[in-house]
């Protein structure tokens, strides 16, 4: 049986179901919501103009700078991995991380004409010099843009990484701290193991950590998955393996 107010002449007055916040805004979104959202959206947008500028500043760089000591073989190396299959031609490093940086070079005329293992690395920074002496300065900085990519891609996962843990603001602190780095903006405009290393170093752990919070197949699969890319990425990863 419906209860009644004698007071107000044994009818009830209706309930509304809305709540307090709901019923003082008019059925709308309480401001403090509305607030956040904006945040969340400025916080974007925060993210995604420092990482255009690292971008700008590195691009900047690639196209400044003469090829160093270790881009002289690691461009070549990587071309020769790519056009014939082999990978023991310079064991010393793991091939992941040149083969990603010379692809655009397989679409160019470039050319890498030693194919013999050779203990002086400079022989292959030699002869891909010698046959390619016109447009050299131009393969190396196309095979340094993929890396500017990968260092790109590692600042947006830790800023994912940041959001999930801390929320937007702790995402925009390790995005500016990771676009201003000197050693981060150095490396990431080179053809090296380094940057790339450091990269697959981060994408394991985001990936392992994802796992211990949710551990479902996917998310195993795409941790190991990493694990292993790291490995073929720079041999010191392997101190991921006990971690």
């Amino acid at each position: 049986m419906t209860q009644t107010n004698r007071r107000a002449g044994g009818v009830s007055p209706p309930v509304s179901d809305q709540s307090p916040d709901s019923r003082m805004t008019g059925g709308l979104t309480p401001p403090a919501r509305q607030g956040v959202g904006g945040a969340h959206r400025w916080a974007v947008i925060a993210i995604a103009l420092m990482l255009a500028g690292q971008a700008v500043v590195m691009t900047l760089t690639a196209t400044r700078l003469s090829s160093t000591h270790d881009e002289y073989w690691h461009v070549p190396v990587g071309l020769l991995n790519w056009k014939t299959g082999r990978f023991d031609v310079e064991p010393s490093n793991p091939p992941l991380l040149r083969m990603w940086a010379t692809w655009p070079l397989l679409f160019t005329s470039a050319d890498s004409p030693r194919t013999e293992p050779t203990t002086d690395l400079n022989r292959f920074g030699d002869d891909f010099l010698a046959a390619n002496r016109e447009h050299f300065d131009r393969y190396v900085v196309l095979a340094r843009l993929p890396i500017i990519l990968l260092t790109i891609a590692a600042g947006a996962l830790l800023a994912r990484w940041a959001w999930e843990w801390q929320g937007p603001w702790a995402a925009c602190l390790v995005t500016w701290l990771w676009s201003r780095e000197p050693t981060v903006l150095a490396h990431g405009s080179l053809v090296t193991t380094d940057a790339g290393g450091a990269v697959f170093w981060i994408a394991a752990l985001f990936a392992a950590w994802r796992f211990a919070q949710r551990p479902t197949t996917r998310n195993a699969v795409l941790a190991g998955a990493l694990l292993g890319l790291a490995q073929a990425a720079k041999f010191t990863n392997v101190l991921l393996v006990p971690l």
